[in-house]
């Protein structure tokens, strides 16, 4: 079995540098999460306008947009969003995890990956602790990534206790998802909901964080 990464692993960076990486602004926050919706809604919007073919392109790039919607939760999960926290984690529990399946409630276990990154303590560890690995094992885990394979095993294999406010969170995923159903049952599309949201979210969404 190889070495799990060592220290070496983490970035050296000047005060001055981590200053910049850290700062948060409201236009800057708020102006990321427009974007992401504003694209998510002419897209999806186009596709259901145009029809036959043009599903195939809107798929991957709903699944793109999905997951810079998971990109922008990672920024509230360090708190970096917007300058006031309530904000930060209104806006990344209801408009960033809930409506891509998940809560910020991973903050302290991420952060410790973060703490501890390339070391024994670090939750993530068996993630990346074989790679870079072979050609095979790269394709074996797009495979399973980008068919919903992995999907599937994230949702109904979780191990471990659930968080004391795991049920509200699942009520939360819930009516979000039930108001995306809505919005597409609305323009008269509602089996578009498992097209152009379901499908990529547990597909190509998951396949891209690869």
């Amino acid at each position: 079995m190889r070495e799990p990464p060592q220290a070496t692993l983490s970035p050296r960076l000047t005060a001055d540098e981590l200053r910049h990486l850290c700062r948060r602004g409201w236009i800057r926050g708020a102006l990321g999460v427009l974007r992401v919706y504003a694209s998510l809604v002419a897209v999806i919007g186009g596709a259901l306008w145009l029809g036959g073919w043009w599903l195939a392109p809107a798929f991957v790039l709903v699944a793109a947009l999905q997951h810079a919607l998971s990109i922008l939760q990672h920024e509230a999960v360090h708190s970096l969003l917007f300058p006031r926290q309530k904000i930060n984690d209104f806006v990344g529990t209801y408009l960033l995890s809930y409506p891509i399946g998940f809560s910020l409630d991973y903050r302290a276990t991420h952060l410790n990956h973060h703490r501890y990154l390339g070391q024994e303590k670090d939750p993530d560890l068996p993630n990346y602790k074989n790679f870079p690995n072979t050609l095979r094992v790269f394709v074996r885990k797009l495979i399973i990534e980008f068919s919903g394979m992995g999907a599937l095993w994230q949702f109904f294999g979780k191990g471990g206790a659930p968080s004391s406010g795991a049920g509200n969170h699942f009520i939360g995923i819930a009516l979000t998802q039930t108001a995306i159903l809505v919005i597409f049952s609305l323009v008269g599309q509602p089996l578009m909901y498992i097209v152009l949201w379901l499908l990529p979210l547990a597909t190509f969404a998951k396949g891209f964080t690869q």
